[in-house]
C-alpha cells in the first residue's frame, strides 16, 4: 500500500504529471499570448490591470489572470491562482543545456560545503554569478523569441529559469533539494533549498533602482521572521550596473536577521570588465 503524500508531492505531481481538461485549457490559452504571460513574472512591478488591453481581457475571459485589488484607485494583475502561476510556469521553462559550464573544470560542489557539512549558499550563488560572468549572453541562449523583448534582451523570466536549473542542477550532489515557489499569485519569486535539515529562502528580485533594492531587503527579512530563520537570500539581477561591476556581494543584519545575497550582472550591452565591488 503506498502511504498518503504530502501536500508538497501532491503539488509536484499536479504541476509536472497531472492534467486536466481545466489546466490543459489554461495553459493553451495562456501559450497563445506567451509573451505577455512571462511579463507577469516580473518582480520590480506590478503591472497595471487595464481590461481594454486586448491580451489582458483575453486572460481574464479564460481565468488564466485575475485581479488584485489594494483598496484604493490602484488595480493590478494577478494569476487567479498560484498553481496555475507554477504550473504556467514550468510550462514554459526551456530545455537549458549548461550544466557542463556552471563550475570550472576541476572544482567540486563539495567545495560548497561549510566545515560541518552545512551548505555554503552564498559560495554557490557567487558561483552562478561567476558562471554568468564567463558565459555572458550564452548563459541565457534557452530564451525563445517569446522569452526575449522587442530589442533582444530576455524578459525576467529567463533569469529566473537560468537561476532555478543551475540550483536544481548542484543540489543533488549536495544532497539536497530545491523548488520554485509563488507566494502572492503575482510577480513574487522564491527558491525554497532543502539540506540536512536546514531550509533557506532565496528571494529573487530585478534590479530597478537603490530604493527599490532596500525595499527588497527589508521584505526579505519581514518574510525569514515570518518563517522562524535568522538567514535569507536575495539574488538581484541587474542590466543597469556598468559592466566592471561583476561580483558585487552584500551581507547585512538587519532587525537581527542575516541577509546575504549577490547582484548578477546582465548588462551585455557594454564590453567585458573585471573590476570587483563588495558592499556591506
Amino acid at each position: 500500500m503506498i502511504g498518503p503524500e504530502t501536500a508538497d508531492e501532491a503539488i509536484e505531481r499536479f504541476i509536472r504529471v497531472d492534467i486536466s481538461k481545466n489546466v490543459a485549457n489554461i495553459v493553451n490559452k495562456a501559450r497563445q499570448v506567451e509573451n505577455h504571460v512571462l511579463e507577469l513574472f516580473t518582480t520590480s512591478k506590478k503591472i497595471d490591470f487595464n481590461i481594454d488591453e486586448e491580451w489582458q481581457r483575453f486572460l481574464w475571459v479564460h481565468g488564466v489572470i485575475d485581479v488584485e485589488d489594494q483598496g484604493g484607485k490602484e488595480k493590478y494583475i494577478k494569476f487567479s491562482c498560484p498553481l496555475y502561476q507554477k504550473k504556467l510556469y514550468f510550462a514554459f521553462k526551456p530545455r537549458i543545456d549548461e550544466a557542463r559550464y556552471y563550475v570550472p573544470i576541476g572544482v567540486s560542489y563539495k567545495s560548497f560545503l561549510l566545515p560541518d557539512g552545512t551548505l555554503n549558499l552564498l559560495a554557490l550563488l557567487q558561483a552562478y554569478q561567476a558562471y554568468v560572468n564567463r558565459r555572458g549572453k550564452k548563459a541565457f541562449a534557452h530564451a525563445r523569441p517569446a522569452q526575449r523583448g522587442k530589442d533582444g534582451r530576455c524578459v525576467e523570466a529567463a533569469y529566473h529559469y537560468s537561476l532555478d536549473t543551475f540550483l536544481s542542477a548542484a543540489m543533488p550532489y549536495l544532497d539536497g533539494q530545491s523548488h520554485v515557489e509563488f507566494p502572492t499569485g503575482n510577480g513574487k519569486v522564491d527558491i525554497f533549498i532543502f539540506h540536512r535539515n536546514h531550509k533557506y529562502i532565496l528571494e529573487v528580485k530585478n534590479y530597478a533602482n537603490e530604493d527599490q533594492l532596500i525595499k527588497a531587503k527589508a521584505q526579505a527579512v519581514r518574510y525569514a521572521k515570518s518563517e522562524g530563520l535568522r538567514e535569507v537570500y536575495l539574488v538581484v539581477f541587474s542590466e543597469v550596473h556598468p559592466r566592471e561591476v561583476l561580483t558585487e556581494a552584500f551581507e547585512e543584519n538587519i532587525e537581527n536577521v542575516t541577509l546575504k545575497g549577490v547582484i548578477i550582472n546582465v548588462n551585455f550591452s557594454q564590453g567585458k570588465g573585471g573590476k570587483s565591488k563588495k558592499r556591506t
